[in-house]
């Protein structure tokens, strides 16, 4: 969680920016925007950041104390997300992660603290379907749903995967928001007369507490729908995923003032559409130093890459199938790794809630005898994680595996040895080639 530094506008040096007039530029813009960052810890005091990922969420508190010249943060709530099985389709349980954000909202209102913003962010490509009324149509299905299987590799064959790409920057993962719709179109063709807006989920989330509708930039860009060149949702695209472009509202930027919540007491709090997709958050508040850093953010994914102020798009970036996000100011050039997704899965299955417990008897296990791709497609979402573990550790050689370690300890060392072999290598698939393409840099 970080987007409470982008309402308080924390920011780090521009990287990758070259000599002459467009450093000058580059470090004219920055300096404005430190000056706008202590406009803005002067004027705001309590603004709070609602954090959902694929496993949890959290409402954190953020206090600046100009006095003292402190920032303080507060969790206010933590719950968790779980997907739900409606009707043959795995599914997000919006009602209840709405329930979460407004009992902690109603929490702070009851404790008389004037808040002066509220933000939201989510993971990406997932969306909410809107009818005419703003009613939902259909379920808020999940990218780890089984609907998409086979349609990138049609969508690959129809129209290009060097094409794709290249209007894009999108890496190609089987969940991305194009395949997503075309299932839709396919498979349930009855309820998209009925449909009138699509909105992603921190967009839906922003819906709802402002009555307004927007389309925020950054989760935006994870959608593979976005072109490019222009930040404009691509029609090619839509036509093949068979939907109108009608659903979609101009993308805007991070910062914009999407609306007001009003409390129960009569407070009306902005809602900030910051930069809404978590990892962007994420790396708007990374320190990073000069152009040669990288980082990794994990969680239920890893995703490791740089920042770039222009976009990374060429045969060897597409070869390695790097992304390029859109960040708060220029892009997240990236690799999308299996992150904590097969431990969360086996604790859960075990019904293991002490996590330090397990990290513990994990450290007292002999030494891994197999190995597991986490990125391998069969452990997107299995019946059963454990077992797949298991399948996957026989196929390997290792004849015992099911038969050990029925604490789930070894469950928890599998997939820990097994993150390092799949994030090698990232940084150098993610640098720009020496003649990059010529795309407008993003400021």
């Amino acid at each position: 969680m970080s987007y409470f530094t982008f309402t308080f506008a924390i920011l780090q040096s521009p990287s990758g920016v070259g000599s002459g007039e467009k450093a000058r530029a580059a470090a004219t813009s920055y300096t404005a925007r430190i000056k706008q960052s202590r406009l803005s810890l002067m004027t705001i005091r309590n603004t709070v950041a609602i954090d959902l990922g694929a496993s949890s969420g959290r409402v954190m508190l953020a206090s600046y104390q100009p006095e003292q010249q402190q920032l303080k943060l507060r969790e206010v709530s933590r719950f968790t997300n779980r997907l739900q099985h409606r009707a043959g389709q795995d599914c997000w349980d919006l009602d209840a992660l709405e329930g979460n954000i407004r009992q902690a909202l109603a929490q702070l209102d009851a404790e008389g603290i004037r808040l002066d913003s509220i933000g939201i962010d989510t993971w990406g490509v997932d969306f909410v379907l809107l009818d005419a009324q703003g009613e939902r149509v259909g379920q808020a299905v999940s990218y780890r749903d089984a609907r998409t299987q086979g349609l990138m590799a049609t969508a690959q064959q129809d129209l290009g995967r060097s094409n794709i790409y290249q209007r894009t920057g999108i890496q190609f993962l089987p969940f991305n928001t194009l395949y997503q719709l075309r299932a839709l179109r396919e498979q349930q063709p009855e309820l998209v007369d009925r449909v009138a807006h699509l909105l992603l989920i921190p967009d839906y989330l922003h819906f709802r507490l402002t009555g307004e509708l927007n389309w925020e930039y950054t989760n935006a860009s994870t959608t593979q729908l976005l072109n490019i060149e222009s930040d404009q949702w691509d029609e090619e695209l839509l036509a093949w995923a068979g939907v109108p472009a009608s659903w979609f509202g101009k993308p805007t930027p991070p910062g914009n003032r999407v609306g007001y919540w009003t409390s129960a007491s009569g407070q009306q709090i902005p809602v900030i559409a910051v930069a809404t997709h978590d990892t962007a958050s994420a790396v708007l508040a990374t320190p990073l130093q000069d152009a040669n850093a990288a980082y990794l953010s994990s969680g239920t994914w890893s995703l490791m890459g740089i920042e770039s102020p222009i976009p990374v798009v060429h045969p060897a970036s597409l070869a390695a199938n790097i992304t390029n996000e859109g960040g708060a100011t220029g892009y997240r050039v990236l690799k999308n790794i299996m992150g904590l997704w097969l431990l969360q899965r086996a604790t859960q299955e075990l019904n293991i809630s002490d996590l330090p417990a397990l990290i513990a008897q994990a450290a007292q296990q002999p030494a891994c005898r197999s190995l597991v791709n986490p990125n391998d497609d069969r452990f997107i979402n299995p019946a059963n994680m454990c077992q797949t573990i298991q399948d996957s550790c026989r196929e390997r050689g290792d004849a015992g595996a099911g038969n050990r370690s029925p604490t789930g300890a070894l469950h928890l060392r599998q997939p820990r040895h097994a993150l390092p072999p799949g994030r090698t290598g990232v940084g150098d698939d993610a640098r720009p080639p020496a003649q990059p393409s010529a795309y407008r840099r993003r400021r």
